[in-house]
């Protein structure tokens, strides 16, 4: 029996240096993690035929030492990212963090910035972006639509089995499928391309227990609890998990997520400091950073020897989904 394809997409939050501390920035702005894309990422990504995609958030593409660097890349995509306080109108370059979401833009406000940042990315690099994620998340309930209007093929910021409360708006993603799904509006659409999160305890519960489970108050998550049912949800992303834990997860993934499909997706994120050290809250240490891609590599030469390891871009996964 030939081994099940496993197309594996790798997006990466591409920003400023943070950690200043936590997820504050380094003032002044500064880009010394763009440069490690280059060398630590994408040797090993091309040791196992892995095409990442970066998502660049708007102080990157205003960066030109970044633009040229990032140009210089080859068998990568190259889409947006946006945190609105570095994009026009209203643009705060003096933040101290990139904590406002989408979700609490007016539409015409989102709007305006989405279209200025995907403008500005036009003009820096010479053709339109195909994708897109929402800072922190943070989708309203107009993204798609506008990111349709614009052109984009793909967006990824749907992170199932999570409940959230940032800066006022609740992100909850409990019932959103772990699989790509196409959202249309009118004539338009566009593929929404979850990232891979797993709670094998979710569908094990009674069906009439599930709804609101999310929420820590609700009364029905307290009673599943009680009934044995942790409701952990895992993320396939390093440093949260270690390249053993991300075997797990992917594994779990090929084998029930998409059992009676053909193939499977898996959509690993993470943000393009985590390799700096003091660059995020994650690596701190070189060491950190060392084992940070050994877990990378771990999961690569697992699906690899176990699977028929494939890689795509965000904004391409339409074309394997029309094809199987």
């Amino acid at each position: 029996m030939m081994p099940k394809k496993v197309f594996v997409l790798v997006t990466i939050d591409t920003e400023a240096d943070k950690g200043n501390p936590g997820w504050n920035l380094q003032k002044p702005l500064a880009f010394k993690n763009i440069p490690l894309q280059k060398k630590l990422l994408v040797p090993l990504f091309k040791k196992y035929g892995i095409i990442p995609t970066f998502l660049l958030s708007p102080e990157v593409i205003h960066d030109q030492d970044s633009v040229q660097l990032l140009k210089s890349l080859d068998h990568v995509e190259l889409g947006t990212h946006l945190h609105e306080e570095f994009i026009a109108p209203n643009a705060n370059f003096d933040a101290d963090r990139t904590k406002n979401t989408q979700a609490n833009l007016a539409e015409g406000l989102e709007r305006e910035k989405l279209t200025k940042l995907t403008d500005l990315f036009t003009e820096k690099f010479g053709y339109p972006p195909k994708s897109f994620r929402s800072g922190r998340f943070g989708r309203s309930k107009s993204t798609s639509s506008i990111l349709a209007d614009l052109g984009y093929n793909a967006v990824s910021d749907i992170t199932p089995y999570t409940y959230k409360l940032i800066e006022g708006h609740v992100l909850n993603h409990w019932k959103e499928p772990l699989e790509p799904y196409w959202e249309k509006f009118g004539e338009k659409k566009i593929l929404q391309v979850p990232l891979t999160l797993i709670n094998p305890d979710y569908h094990k519960i009674p069906f009439f227990l599930r709804k609101n489970i999310g929420n820590p108050e609700n009364i029905k998550r307290r009673i599943s609890k009680k009934l044995g049912y942790k409701l952990k949800t895992r993320w396939l992303r390093p440093y949260r998990e270690s390249g053993q834990g991300m075997i797990e997860i992917a594994d779990y993934v090929v084998n029930n997520h998409f059992k009676k499909q053909e193939f499977a997706i898996l959509n690993i994120m993470f943000h393009s400091n985590e390799i700096l050290v003091k660059g995020s809250p994650y690596c701190q240490t070189n060491e950190e950073v060392k084992n940070y891609l050994t877990s990378l590599e771990t999961l690569f030469k697992h699906l690899n020897k176990n699977y028929d390891l494939c890689s795509i871009s965000l904004g391409d996964v339409s074309t394997i989904l029309s094809q199987n």
